[in-house]
């Protein structure tokens, strides 16, 4: 249950990241209006920080692990922001802001990332057993208003849409790949996952979580 949530956090996070550009724009004038001003690239950084800083459960394991104290590190990063001179270095400074959680599932994306998500994500939505998929979550964010706006997202084409039935045609064995294991016997334990596989490998590692 707790990987389920996880994986939800992570998804969730990244549609998050897709609506930052459109924070702070209460207007299509605003928005069509050309790059946005300081104070509007400093409204969506503080949003984005503390998005981070309340949800974001890896800062102190970043810090330990990788010397990089995220947290702390908010002036530096306002001073960032304040230096760029576009929308396009407004981008790439955010990016490299989140480059420091040293996370590949949480990052900026670009127009053509969003369409290529908003594509895949409503053809699983559509499958008969995901009617209240999560995958309607992030299209519910990536069709609002501003964001198609911000991002000027070519028209959904239903007829030309990535196919994807969350199965495979070659047959594969489920694989032992989790690992569970009490830190403190009956209260503390941990789940490691080692590398993602394929919806018809992991069998085993379903049962095996699920009964820890």
């Amino acid at each position: 249950m707790r990987f389920k949530y996880m994986c939800i956090f992570f998804f969730l996070l990244i549609v998050i990241l897709i609506t930052i550009a459109c924070i702070g724009l209460e207007t299509e004038k605003a928005i069509n209006s050309g790059n946005l001003k300081v104070e509007e690239k400093l409204q969506d950084f503080e949003y984005m920080y503390k998005v981070i800083i309340e949800n974001y459960p890896f800062l102190e394991v970043n810090r330990r692990v990788n010397g990089i104290d995220w947290e702390a590190n908010y002036s530096i990063y306002k001073e960032k922001i304040i230096s760029t001179e576009s929308d396009n270095e407004f981008f790439d400074a955010l990016e490299m802001i989140l480059r420091d959680l040293n996370n590949s599932h949480t990052s900026m994306l670009n127009r053509s990332f969003v369409e290529y998500f908003r594509d895949g994500y409503y053809q699983i939505s559509i499958e008969e057993d995901m009617q209240n998929h999560w995958c309607n979550l992030i299209l519910d964010n990536i069709n609002h208003k501003l964001v198609q706006n911000r991002y000027q997202l070519k028209q959904l084409n239903k007829q030309n849409t990535i196919s994807y039935n969350g199965k495979s045609d070659v047959k594969t064995e489920p694989i032992e790949n989790a690992e569970v294991k009490d830190i403190v016997e009956g209260k503390v334990g941990y789940i490691y996952i080692p590398k993602m596989i394929q919806n018809n490998e992991r069998d085993r590692d379903v049962e095996l979580i699920k009964n820890y």
